[in-house]
C-alpha cells in the first residue's frame, strides 16, 4: 500500500495545465500535442470502417491470407497529417485506407495493452484455424473487427492518437512492418515511472480520480474481484452457449413448420375433390395451415430473441475477460513490487518507487474508471434486451395458454381477428 495520490503530492505543473516538458520515453507513446490536448476537438475522429475483405497470396511462408480495408475518417486541425492513409503507390485508388490482416489487429491490441496497462481494451473476435476463408465467416469477422476499432476509439480518444494506432491506420506494407518492430523495441524499454507520468498527464483533469483513496490491503480485494470475474465468465459462457443452442432449435422448428405449410396446398386438395365430384369441406385444412404458418412465424421471433441473448452474453463474456486482464496487470505490478520490497536492495530504490506509484494509479483507475465502465455496460446491455425478451415470453405464454383452453380454436372457427 502507498499513500493516496492527492493534489498536494502532484506537481503543480500537472495540476495547472499543459506542460511542454516531456521525457523522450513518454513521447514514444504519445506526441506532446496529444498528451496536452487529447480531450480537445482539434482532432475529432468521426468514424472508422473495416470493409472489402480480399484474399492475398504471400510468398513466405506460402499461404493465402485475408486482408481488410481500414479507413479512418477524422476532422480538425492537422487531421490529414495525422490520419492520411493514401498509398503513395496507388494515389488514385479510392477510398483511402490501408490493408490489414487479422494478425495486424492482434498486434495493435497487444501494443495498446502495453501502452496503456490497466485500461479495458475490447477483445478481438477469436482466431479460427479451419474455415477462416469461408464467405460467411469472413463477412462476420469483418463486422466484428470494425466493432473492435469503434469501441477502441470511442472509449478514450488518446488511445486512437497513440503511436501504435496512428501507425496501424496510416502506414503501408514494408514501412508498416519496419515501424511495428521499432514500436515494439521502444515499448520494451518503458519504465514504470514513465507510465506514471503518462497517466498523471492524461487524467490530470480528473481530480476526483487522482485524489481518491484506495484500500489499505488492496491485494485481498483484487483477488476477490478476480475470483468473482472468473466465476461470472463461466456462468456467462453457459448462458451464451445455451441461448445459441435454443436459437438453433427454434430455427429448425420454424424451417419444418414452413415445409409443412408448403405441403398443405389446399388448392390441390380442392382440385382432387372436384375431379372426384365430392363435396368436401376444406375449412379444417385451411385453419390448420393458418396455424402452422403462425407457428413458423412465432418460432422465428423466438429464434431472434435467443440470438439477441446469445449475442449480448458473448459481448459480456469478452468484456469480463478484458476486466480480468486489467486485474492481472495490477497483480503483476504488485508481485514485482513485493519482490523488490523483500530484496530491499539500494540499486532497486528508483524502480521500487516507480512501481509503488504505478500500483496506486492502476488501482485508482481500476476502481473508479474501468470497473464503473464495465458495470454500466453490463447493466445497459441487458436492461433493454431482457425487458423486451421477458415481454415477448409473457405474450407467448398467454397466447399458448389460450390455445390449450380452446379460446383460439373458437376464434378460428368464428373467423375472428387476432387468432393464432
Amino acid at each position: 500500500w502507498a499513500p493516496p495520490l492527492t493534489s498536494e503530492r502532484i506537481p503543480s505543473r500537472i495540476m495547472s495545465g499543459p506542460d511542454t516538458t516531456l521525457s523522450p520515453a513518454l513521447e514514444t507513446l504519445l506526441s506532446k500535442e496529444v498528451l496536452n490536448q487529447w480531450d480537445s476537438d482539434r482532432l475529432k475522429i468521426k468514424k472508422v470502417t473495416v470493409s472489402d475483405p480480399e484474399t492475398l497470396k504471400i510468398q513466405f511462408p506460402p499461404q493465402m491470407v485475408i486482408t481488410y480495408l481500414v479507413v479512418m475518417d477524422a476532422k480538425g486541425a492537422r487531421a490529414d497529417e495525422k490520419y492520411e492513409s493514401l498509398d503513395p503507390a496507388a494515389v488514385e485508388v479510392k477510398p483511402k485506407g490501408v490493408r490489414r490482416r487479422y494478425s495486424d489487429f492482434v498486434w495493435l491490441r497487444n501494443m495498446i495493452r502495453k501502452c496503456f496497462p490497466g485500461l479495458l481494451i475490447p477483445l478481438l473476435p477469436p482466431k479460427k484455424v479451419f474455415g477462416n476463408k469461408e464467405h460467411t465467416f469472413v463477412k462476420s469477422r469483418c463486422a466484428k473487427l470494425q466493432e473492435f476499432l469503434e469501441r477502441v476509439v470511442s472509449r478514450y480518444e488518446f488511445i486512437a492518437r497513440s503511436r501504435p494506432f496512428i501507425l496501424f491506420v496510416t502506414k503501408h506494407k514494408d514501412e508498416f512492418e519496419r515501424e511495428k518492430k521499432r514500436i515494439e523495441r521502444l515499448l520494451a524499454k518503458i519504465e514504470s515511472s514513465v507510465r506514471c507520468e503518462l497517466y498523471e498527464k492524461l487524467f490530470r483533469k480528473n481530480k476526483k480520480l487522482l485524489s481518491s483513496e484506495i484500500p489499505k490491503d488492496p491485494s485481498d480485494i483484487v483477488h476477490f474481484m478476480k475470483t468473482f470475474l472468473e466465476e461470472s465468465k463461466t456462468h456467462i459462457s453457459s448462458v451464451a452457449t445455451s441461448a445459441a443452442i435454443v436459437a438453433e432449435d427454434f430455427k429448425q422448428i420454424s424451417s419444418h413448420a414452413y415445409k409443412i405449410y408448403s405441403n398443405m396446398g389446399d388448392s390441390k386438395a380442392a382440385e382432387a375433390a372436384s375431379d372426384a365430384e365430392v363435396d368436401v369441406d376444406l375449412s379444417g385444412r385451411v385453419l390448420l395451415k393458418t396455424r402452422v404458418e403462425k407457428m413458423g412465424e412465432q418460432m422465428e421471433r423466438m429464434k431472434a430473441s435467443h440470438d439477441r441473448i446469445a449475442r449480448d452474453a458473448s459481448r459480456e463474456f469478452d468484456d469480463t475477460k478484458a476486466m480480468i486482464e486489467i486485474v492481472n496487470d495490477w497483480q503483476l505490478v504488485y508481485k514485482r513490487l513485493e519482490a523488490l520490497r523483500r530484496s530491499n536492495k539500494e540499486k532497486d530504490a528508483a524502480e521500487k518507487e516507480g512501481l509503488e506509484k504505478l500500483s496506486v494509479l492502476l488501482l485508482k483507475i481500476l476502481f473508479h474508471e474501468e470497473l464503473k465502465f464495465y458495470w454500466t455496460n453490463k447493466i445497459e446491455r441487458f436492461k433493454d434486451a431482457h425487458s423486451q425478451f421477458a415481454a415477448e415470453q409473457l405474450k407467448i405464454a398467454e397466447t399458448l395458454s389460450k390455445v390449450w383452453v380452446g379460446e383460439e380454436n373458437s376464434k378460428l372457427a368464428k373467423g375472428q381477428p387476432g387468432a393464432l
